[in-house]
């Protein structure tokens, strides 16, 4: 057989080689994106006027107080949850002592429909529910 026939019959499992590297990057790529913050679940808000308040309220079924971070800024304000598991194993008999951390951290970026004071703003978590109420300060023009 020459050199160019054998190269021929080759070349088809060369292909299958390749492919089945760049389909297993993917697969393994993909697995662990939710690992990756960007990729973390959005946190859902709904906004909405009531009387003279702007209501945000964020979903967050399973989160505590202290691992919510509110950052007040005159346009928007920024809602960051810190998550953290501890898992710890320990036999004693056998003298063995695990420890495993895992963090994630999330966060939504939501602007307000004109400036405010941090000194205004009220917030508040209940049942999973972080109610965010800022004093309506728009003034209205009267066309002529």
């Amino acid at each position: 057989m020459s050199r160019e026939e054998s190269g021929k019959s080759k070349l088809p499992n060369v292909y299958q080689d390749f492919l089945r590297s760049i389909d297993d990057f993917f697969s393994k790529s993909f697995q662990h994106l939710h690992d990756n913050g960007m990729f973390a679940p959005s946190i859902p808000i709904r906004q909405y006027e009531k009387g003279e308040q702007f209501i945000i309220e964020a979903e967050l079924p399973g989160v505590s107080k202290n691992q919510i971070q509110l950052d007040v800024f005159p346009q928007y304000v920024r809602i960051r949850i810190h998550e953290e598991e501890v898992l710890e194993m320990r036999e004693d008999e056998k003298g063995i002592y695990s420890k495993s951390i895992s963090s994630q951290a999330r966060e939504r970026v939501i602007p307000f429909p004109y400036p405010v004071q941090e000194g205004d703003i009220k917030a508040r978590l209940r049942n999973g529910l972080l109610t965010i109420a800022i004093p309506n300060h728009r003034k209205r023009i009267n066309i002529e």
